[in-house]
């Protein structure tokens, strides 16, 4: 699964998540991946698709909450700032 572990990597060094999510990234990964016999390089070249697909998935969802995240503190914040004044 190094495919996950590269696409978490890059996310990291593109300042789309934290490093603590790169663990989180590859576990998604390697639960959802489905373990087969490799029969050819093909398969492999498969594999390391799909890795990085279920990677790429993981950290946009992964975005998509830190996004929520960072709105509901702004709407709080403003909350705050509006009954202090």
């Amino acid at each position: 699964m190094n495919a996950a572990n590269e696409e978490a990597v890059q996310a990291f060094i593109d300042e789309r998540m934290s490093l603590a999510d790169i663990p989180l990234v590859i576990e998604s990964v390697m639960d959802r991946h489905q373990t087969s016999t490799v029969k050819d390089l093909e398969s492999v070249l498969e594999a390391d698709r799909s890795a990085r697909v279920a990677a790429q998935t993981t950290i946009s969802q992964l975005e998509g909450i830190l996004e929520q995240r960072a709105s509901l503190r702004f709407v709080i914040n403003r909350s705050a700032d509006i009954r202090v004044r």
